[in-house]
């Protein structure tokens, strides 16, 4: 065996300069990405699979109570979770005709919520007045004139009662359906009957108290505004020009501060669009975010409390979405979270009473209703809890990181390329998380060192072509990074501060493709520079784990490492020893280990007895599963391994 030292001098200086640059530009956007949004998970198994929920209207202190119900079935279940969101109580009703589609609404003025059920097959809509038998029946039936694509609930001529508003793609105009309040609806002339409609909304466009609707002509793409004139009567008075197919029109408030918006989300291409109202009936087109994940239920709500709306949705990916708005767009970071097998709706609402706003997931395929409550408050540890993190956590520190009074949480989360922070409040408990982008794809995660006031941490990439030092201020919640290139299939082994409090770490690979296997030391000389210093195996020896450790009495660093040695068969173990220059090539000392095959293997130095004397712990995985011990005599030298687990 034989080593190659090498040196090299990593300059990121304009790198950095760039992130710096972008902070400063666009420190309000990464402000957004580190909001505390959600926490805690509560899940509750539902029934069966289901594909829709709606919320029971409710007033302050009521409890929750969800409608699911899948389309073109006969049956619907009301669910009642606990106030500890751990079980519910479950109804299952019977209709006597299948069904598509379901609004809540008091339709008869006796102060409860009555069920409209529209069926597709049927092309009817039936009121449900009574919900306490097994089968419900129907106090008023409407007859439709085609097959439905969509409809509205909405005082339309400002009487009290709820109306409807129904319309088909494939027949112009919106059917009014007025509400007599008995549970019975009347046609009345058709709005707009030239007009193709592929979507409405009900809003509010000027200060006339009257109904105003935002209507989809889906063979021109263009938004319609029909102002409301009373009884029911509209007029088209603005049309615009619209990018997509429109999917939904959320006309929205996106700050107190600001006029009506509408949000629209639209496909081909799969967009979220902001068209900012002036306050008197015009809107022009702010902003759009790019939707990579086509969404398949969406909400708005305020997400993070800094008072303005966010947008969450699920698609076709296992992941809760939340595209953050920061006052002057809608970021391009997401904050992911895991939201089961197949979800496919979500709900906004403040579930738990606490004045801050959760979210809910209908998860298809794991047949659950998965609760995401508001991270912004402690939540303590009294019993076992899941916490929300990112999509495919990759890594997790257990450590106090300097930001609370006890053992605080870290997870780094390879598939939306975040950090997800957890602060240990003490008796509190867990705060958070509190989620921060990173510019690699992440694998694995390592605390580099801790202060008072921040935490700098060191991830490898899922690539293998470069390391991330990241760095979070706690005080102001800015962050700061450096990405440092590097080869193959990396993994941190030391970190530290050296004598003139400089980061150093150091880090082994164990595949480089065209180059040897490698041990490398990094040493940041400032802000913008690292200096790189590699010890190498030659081919065709295989190194199969490392570590660095002080074995002797000269205080610098020294290399612990295991290896294939092509020549013998054997797998040894060997040292290095450092020097002040960090060369590794003063001496080095092999001893054979019990392992007979190239699995990949974990080191751990430390003092094993009661000696101030270094040991090392080698395990080995594979066909092996061998775990040896190897004694430290203080100079640099190491026992005979002692085997102390083999199966």
């Amino acid at each position: 065996m034989c080593y190659l030292p090498t040196q090299r001098i990593l300059n990121t200086r304009s790198l950095l300069f760039h992130v710096f640059l972008l902070l400063e530009l666009a420190g309000n956007c990464d402000a957004q990405i580190r909001e505390t949004t959600l926490g805690v998970i509560h899940t509750i198994p539902t029934p069966g699979p289901f594909s829709e929920v709606r919320q029971f209207p409710r007033s302050a202190d009521s409890s929750i109570v969800l409608v699911l119900w899948n389309e073109r079935s006969q049956e619907i279940d009301i669910v009642r979770p606990d106030s500890s969101f751990a079980t519910s109580s479950v109804e299952r009703h019977f209709l006597r005709i299948p069904f598509d589609d379901v609004l809540l609404a008091d339709v008869n003025h006796d102060k409860k919520t009555d069920l409209l059920v529209l069926s597709k097959t049927e092309r009817t809509i039936s009121v449900i007045v009574d919900i306490g038998s097994d089968t419900l029946d129907a106090v008023s039936t409407l007859k439709l004139p085609s097959v439905p694509s969509g409809w509205k609930l909405g005082d339309i001529n400002n009487d009290g009662i709820p109306d409807l508003l129904v319309y088909d793609r494939n027949n112009p105009g919106i059917l009014p359906l007025f509400g007599k309040g008995t549970g019975k609806f009347v046609e009345g002339k058709v709005i707009a009957p030239e007009l193709p409609v592929g979507g409405i909304a009900l809003t509010h466009l000027n200060n006339d108290n009257l109904i105003d609707i935002v209507a989809y002509d889906w063979v021109k793409s263009e938004l319609h505004l029909l102002y409301g004139v009373g009884r029911g009567r509209f007029l088209d008075q603005s049309t615009f020009q619209i990018r997509g197919e429109v999917a939904e029109i959320m006309p929205a408030r996106l700050d107190p501060a600001s006029p009506l918006s509408l949000v629209l989300v639209t496909a081909h291409p799969s967009e979220l669009q902001d068209w900012q109202g002036d306050g008197i009936g015009d809107f022009r087109l702010a902003g759009q975010t790019a939707l990579t994940d086509p969404p398949a239920s969406w909400a708005l709500g305020d997400v993070n409390g800094d008072q303005w709306t966010d947008f969450a949705y699920v698609g076709s990916t296992s992941s809760l979405q939340i595209v953050m708005n920061n006052g002057d767009e809608w970021s391009q970071d997401r904050v992911q979270f895991w939201a089961g097998k197949d979800p496919v709706a979500v709900l906004l609402q403040d579930f738990n009473h606490d004045g801050r706003i959760d979210a809910l997931v209908l998860d298809r395929g794991g047949k659950s209703l998965r609760f995401y409550f508001n991270g912004s408050q402690d939540n303590t540890l009294t019993d076992s809890l899941d916490f929300a993190v990112g999509t495919q956590p990759a890594g997790v520190v257990i450590q106090r990181l300097g930001i609370g009074t006890g053992n605080d949480l870290a997870v780094v989360n390879s598939q939306d390329q975040s950090l997800s922070l957890f602060t240990n409040r003490g008796k509190g408990g867990l705060l958070g998380p509190t989620s921060y982008s990173l510019s690699i794809n992440p694998q694995f995660l390592t605390t580099h060192s801790v202060t008072d006031s921040s935490a700098r941490f060191i991830l490898t990439s899922v690539a293998g072509d470069s390391l991330l030092l990241f760095s979070v201020n706690f005080k102001d919640s800015s962050s700061s990074y450096a990405v440092i290139p590097s080869e193959g299939f990396t993994q941190v082994v030391q970190t530290g501060l050296n004598a003139l409090d400089q980061v150093e770490f150091f880090t082994f690979n164990t595949f480089t493709g065209e180059q040897s296997p490698a041990i490398h030391y990094y040493e940041r000389l400032n802000p913008g520079t690292f200096i790189e210093q590699s010890f190498r195996l030659s081919r065709p020896d295989e190194l199969l784990g490392a570590g660095a450790a002080f074995v002797n009495a000269d205080r610098f660093p020294d290399l612990i490492y295991v290896y294939r040695n092509a020549d013998s068969g054997t797998v040894d173990m060997a040292v290095s020893y450092g020097d002040s220059l960090m060369s590794f090539s003063l001496r080095h000392s092999t001893i054979g280990l019990h392992q007979s095959n190239s699995a990949p293997s974990l080191l751990w130095a430390g003092s094993f007895n009661a000696e101030d004397t270094n040991d090392v712990l080698i395990y080995s995985g594979g066909n092996s599963n061998i775990l040896e011990l190897s004694r430290g005599k203080g100079n640099g030298q190491f026992g005979e391994p002692l085997v102390l687990l083999h199966n």
